[in-house]
């Protein structure tokens, strides 16, 4: 798996603005800590530390890790992935939102495994969606300018850009994937517990 992980980096996405959670998303705690601390640990196990940076509006969040700023503050994690291409294009970015509560290191390490550089990402899809995951995906360097050609053409979503390219898609769980968005989600995640 070393080969794999060498030219890999990590995105942390915490930038957006928690309007519908009402909350920052990156402090709740589903594992016993802050989920901002349970997504850098659990990416530590697979990808070296000094290779994972966080995409934030709000730099007090972060404490002694590494940063990328947002070019792009408004158009939301597209603008977050064109911007960390841009500090590093030579490498791919494993991309992971803050609120997947289910990622753990098994489903970042399959991730990995089955990674397919040849392809412009590899992703996960839930067996009962439609279509693929990006925000928990390895963008491969060749994706870099589709996003630049995305960008032009302001057609910024992530999930035409998976849909209309070659990807390796991963099939698993939905429920692993799942997105906390709400208090009521969030509320019901820790009432099953």
């Amino acid at each position: 798996m070393t080969d794999h992980i060498n030219n890999i980096n990590a995105l942390i996405l915490i930038g957006g603005k928690s309007l519908r959670m009402g909350t920052d998303k990156s402090k709740l705690v589903y594992h016993n800590k802050p989920q901002i601390d349970f997504v850098f640990e659990t990416l530590k196990t697979v990808i070296n530390a000094d290779n994972i940076f966080f995409s934030t509006r709000d730099l007090s969040q972060i404490k002694n890790k590494s940063v990328i700023t947002d070019n792009y503050p408004d158009y939301g994690p597209f603008g977050a992935i064109l911007s960390a291409f841009e500090f590093d294009s030579s490498k791919a970015w494993l991309v992971i939102a803050i609120d997947l509560p289910y990622v753990d290191d098994n489903l970042l390490r399959l991730l990995i495994e089955k990674r397919k550089p040849s392809k412009i990402a590899t992703t996960f899809k839930g067996l009962k969606k439609d279509f693929p995951e990006p925000l928990i995906t390895i963008w491969e360097p060749k994706s870099f300018k589709l996003f630049q050609n995305a960008l032009k053409k302001d057609n910024l979503s992530l999930i035409s850009i998976l849909k209309n390219n070659e990807i390796e898609i991963i099939k698993i769980d939905d429920n692993l994937i799942q997105n906390i968005n709400t208090k009521n989600e969030f509320d019901s995640i820790n009432k099953h517990r």
